[in-house]
């Protein structure tokens, strides 16, 4: 009987390991997928969205400075339609205009140049509804009834669309409603979305990106910092208890973890905006706390469309994960109290 319940308590305990090992690989694939936030901010301009011109005028002047900022102007129309005429096949996405580089707005196999208002970028599922597969490169679509030659496919973007903005100036509801910017390597995030506000004169409200990716960083070194947390825990009851085989044990899996930990600190990358000058400096962590407080709430308040849509995913994906990864460590601790008896904490 006896050997039956520890096989039972065997067997569970690999089960939870292998989830847990699926949780936290996912979750680092999750992490990874947000480490192109790192270089980039958002900027809403729901207030005063911006028109063709205007955003064209905002890349010659980036042009003609020493360190031109990459960027790119975006609007998204919901509802529209994409056909293939040849065969007869129609369906209903969402159409992102650029102005600027595609790669800043939705990854895809291929980029759409600024100057190429003829190609367009699809999503995989659009490619199969209007071709029957994916293999839709140099196919002719017509958008919105204007024709298009599908230049690649966009990686994760469903019922997507993006083509390069007309030359045409357009109604306020055709205006650009947001820019994404990329960080220029080495400088301070803060400080460059407040320059490129100001020298460009954009009326929005700021997000940086990079806050998804540092978060995520985070929580995937939390994770196995509980796990070393309780198996040093178990170490300190053991040494105690003068078990000292299954000390040593756990002693040499908690450094295991105390070394897998280390080296994923040195993963984390912090932004200088984030560290004072002196930490004893309370009206900078209030201020910080305040900046930090709105930005996350600009984050999961605005409209989540196709642009944004890839990053939030992959913050819930790492959260969740995350979350089911903490809950098997918990579980395996109260299998090995209950296989080893009260020894880990």
């Amino acid at each position: 009987m006896k050997a039956g319940k520890k096989a039972v308590r065997i067997a569970g305990a690999l089960v939870w390991l292998s989830l847990l090992c699926v949780c936290y690989f996912q979750m680092r694939c999750g992490a990874g997928a947000l480490d192109e936030c790192r270089q980039k901010t958002m900027i809403l301009l729901e207030q005063a969205p911006l028109s063709v011109r205007q955003a064209q005028a905002m890349r010659e002047l980036e042009e003609e400075g020493e360190d031109p900022v990459r960027f790119a102007a975006w609007r998204q129309k919901n509802e529209g339609q994409a056909e293939n005429p040849d065969l007869q096949r129609t369906c209903t996405v969402s159409v992102v205009e650029v102005c600027g580089g595609s790669d800043l707005v939705l990854a895809g196999s291929a980029r759409l140049d600024e100057q190429d208002r003829e190609g367009c970028l699809i999503g995989a599922k659009t490619a199969q509804a209007l071709f029957g597969n994916a293999n839709a490169a140099g196919q002719k679509i017509t958008v919105d009834g204007e024709e298009k030659i599908v230049r690649g496919l966009l990686y994760r973007a469903e019922d997507t669309v993006l083509v390069q903005a007309g030359a045409q100036e357009g109604t306020a509801e055709e205006k650009f409603t947001a820019v994404f910017a990329e960080l220029p390597e080495g400088s301070s995030p803060e400080s460059f979305r407040q320059s490129f506000v100001l020298r460009h004169g954009i009326q929005g409200r700021t997000v940086g990106m990079d806050r998804l990716s540092f978060a995520a960083d985070v929580l995937c070194i939390l994770v196995p910092a509980l796990a070393a947390f309780l198996l040093i825990g178990g170490c300190v009851r053991a040494a105690k208890k003068e078990k000292e085989g299954r000390a040593f044990f756990l002693a040499g899996c908690a450094v295991l973890f105390a070394l897998f930990f280390a080296w994923a600190l040195g993963q984390i990358r912090v932004s200088p905006d984030m560290l004072p000058t002196r930490w004893s400096d309370f009206a900078f962590w209030k201020e910080l706390l305040g900046r930090e407080r709105e930005a996350w709430l600009l984050l999961f308040l605005a409209e989540k469309q196709k642009p944004i849509q890839p990053y939030m995913g992959a913050f819930a994906r790492t959260m969740a994960c995350g979350l089911l990864s903490a809950v098997c460590i918990l579980r395996l601790r109260d299998i090995l109290l209950a296989f080893f008896g009260k020894m880990l904490l």
